[in-house]
């Protein structure tokens, strides 16, 4: 079952979903951590195999191999989202771009989680002094 995200518990998320990536297939983490996926050419028409500039791009067995990695290690990512996160994180064309946006938007960097911990800290307050 694929772990789904709960904001409040993003790094055991972060945690899970990792896990959950290489007990699938290791490779499916690697597209996410090394960037192991196909690169399709400049210039290039996906039905066509000649570019612009006349020369021929030729797809081996590895590169749809790295593909097939890279959408399943996408569409995984896009699952383990909350229902209405799924729709925002759509424009991210490869699973390593949506990985980075994820963290960036749910992760933060100690600034924000220090701002989202005061800000929760002054909505207790705020609450408890209405209580009152």
């Amino acid at each position: 079952k694929i772990p789904v995200l709960d904001t409040g518990k993003f790094e055991q998320w972060q945690f899970q979903i990792q896990q959950y990536l290489q007990h699938e297939h290791y490779d499916l983490w690697e597209v996410i951590e090394f960037d192991d996926s196909y690169k399709v050419p400049i210039n290039s028409d996906p039905f066509d195999s000649r570019t612009n500039d006349g020369t021929t791009v030729t797809v081996t067995t590895d590169d749809m191999h790295k593909k097939k990695n890279d959408v399943k290690a996408r569409t995984t990512l896009l699952l383990s989202l909350p229902n209405e996160h799924q729709l925002r994180f759509r424009k991210y064309k490869t699973a390593r771009e949506l990985w980075a946006a994820i963290l960036k938007i749910f992760g933060g960097n100690e600034a924000t989680k220090k701002r989202k911990k005061n800000l929760l800290k002054q909505q207790y307050g705020n609450f408890k002094a209405e209580g009152t």
